[in-house]
């Protein structure tokens, strides 16, 4: 077990925060693939270790995550003020190795919520370096308040970085922000590129998996491509 220490925590959007932790070098060597996650024990009185996915890149030289507001675990994290610790047993998963320079197929990542995460430390990873392929983001939320790091988000689009698919599929107020009013699912119906060739990745529940499953079958690409970072 490795000591985390808090060193900043903020607002993320409605009901998700980003806490940003410090860690011995051992640990964060750990960290070696996009789209990883730590295993984290909050208190002694936990009985089995939470996994969370890492929001930060693995060339940053901290851990960072994104916390959607619930009880157990994750309301432990937040709980946390700076300097207070949690136990870190290690990271792991297989995330997503992909090949991500230029020339190579589009990749294309499908969240909901704090799902972005994983996707997040992919995006820093491969915008930090010389050659990059084309990133699309198709983020599900309910409303624009809902997206986690929206403003970060944005600038990512207006920097080139992303291409922004947002599907908010019950915001009403007026907004500048462009979206889609519906869910991914619906979004994609209407999405003229080709998908097949692309690299396709998705984060969130098993529903929105086998939806998105559903809807790229219907669009004529092999939804067996779609992968996860497990």
């Amino acid at each position: 077990m490795t000591d985390l220490s808090l060193s900043e925590k903020s607002r993320a959007a409605d009901g998700l925060y980003l806490l940003r932790f410090e860690g011995d070098q051992g640990l964060l060597d750990q960290f070696k693939t996009p789209g990883q996650y730590a295993i984290i024990h909050t208190s002694p009185e936990q009985e089995r270790p939470a996994f969370f996915a890492l929001a930060s890149s693995p060339d940053d030289p901290y851990l960072e995550f994104i916390i959607k507001q619930a009880p157990g675990a994750a309301g432990d994290m937040l709980e946390l003020t700076p300097g207070q610790t949690v136990e870190c047993r290690s990271i792991q998963g297989p995330g997503f190795p992909l090949s991500c320079e230029s020339g190579e197929p589009d990749i294309h990542m499908f969240s909901m919520g704090s799902g972005f995460a994983p996707f997040r430390s992919l995006i820093r990873k491969v915008a930090a370096g010389e050659s990059r392929c084309k990133m699309h983001l198709w983020q599900a939320a309910f409303k624009l308040s809902a997206v986690p790091l929206l403003h970060e988000i944005a600038q990512l689009e207006r920097d080139g970085i992303i291409s922004l698919h947002l599907c908010l599929d019950e915001q009403t107020e007026k907004t500048d922000q462009v979206f889609f009013a519906g869910q991914v699912q619906q979004a994609l119906e209407s999405y003229e590129e080709d998908l097949k060739d692309s690299q396709l990745l998705w984060i969130g529940s098993h529903e929105f998996g086998e939806s998105l499953k559903r809807a790229l079958n219907h669009i004529g690409v092999d939804a067996n491509r779609l992968i996860t970072n497990y």
